[in-house]
């Protein structure tokens, strides 16, 4: 069952960027992010994450004798994906997640 949920988030739709295209939001979209910025948010809420590997092995750590179930989630599944740091580089990819992947007590 564990393989399996993880196998379903590794192949959801990567969270993207998109400033607004009426030129007229851009500046409230700017002063947004800008906002996100001063008061701390991204502090915990990462705008961006690096993956040294795109890779991930979905077996269970209970049966390292089984077949690797890879995921790929640079290439496997539909998009959008993560990206490159840098085009053409294999090694070093991104993921505009705006998350630490922490739990948060809030209260």
């Amino acid at each position: 069952m564990l393989t399996t949920v993880v196998g379903y988030l590794a192949q959801l739709e990567v969270p993207v960027i998109r400033p607004p295209r009426d030129p007229g939001l851009l500046d409230a979209w700017a002063a947004g992010r800008s906002h996100f910025d001063e008061i701390g948010c991204s502090g915990c809420h990462v705008p961006t994450l690096e993956l040294d590997d795109p890779k991930l092995d979905a077996r269970q750590p209970a049966e390292p004798d089984r077949p690797a179930f890879i995921i790929d989630v640079a290439k496997d599944g539909d998009g959008p994906r993560v990206e490159p740091k840098y085009a053409g580089d294999t090694t070093s990819y991104l993921v505009h997640l705006f998350s630490d992947l922490k739990r948060h007590d809030m209260g």
